[in-house]
């Protein structure tokens, strides 16, 4: 698997996993990447270098939660859309970030709703 994955990396075929869970197929349309799933598409224009995705929203939530955290090979099975996304190749890259544990707190605290503490 490598390293460091960047938008320049994509290819025609390729399946893409976003960090809401949704899988998009890769195509390119008159020379630009365009990512395309079962009832939308991201224009490659929206897609920044470092794979995170531009949503324009006044919702901080909505903010990242487009960014690609893995992309997979192209699939072997051409018959329909689905089956591309469904049935793609072996990962290729996976995102890996690295936060701090004041980082995991808040988002533990946000998540449940009440202050947390870390067991000793």
């Amino acid at each position: 698997m490598r390293k460091e994955f960047t938008k320049s990396d994509l290819e025609f075929g390729m399946v893409v996993e976003l960090r809401n869970k949704s899988k998009m197929f890769v195509i390119n349309c008159k020379g630009k990447i365009r990512l395309i799933g079962d009832d939308s598409f991201i224009d490659g224009d929206d897609v920044r270098y470092d794979l995170t995705i531009y949503v324009q929203s006044e919702c901080e939530e909505d903010k990242g939660s487009m960014d690609i955290i893995r992309v997979f090979e192209p699939s072997s099975s051409i018959t329909e859309l689905r089956d591309l996304i469904d049935h793609h190749g072996k990962l290729l890259w996976e995102r890996v970030e690295e936060i701090t544990m004041e980082e995991l707190l808040q988002m533990a605290e946000k998540r449940k709703g009440c202050k947390v503490k870390l067991k000793g």
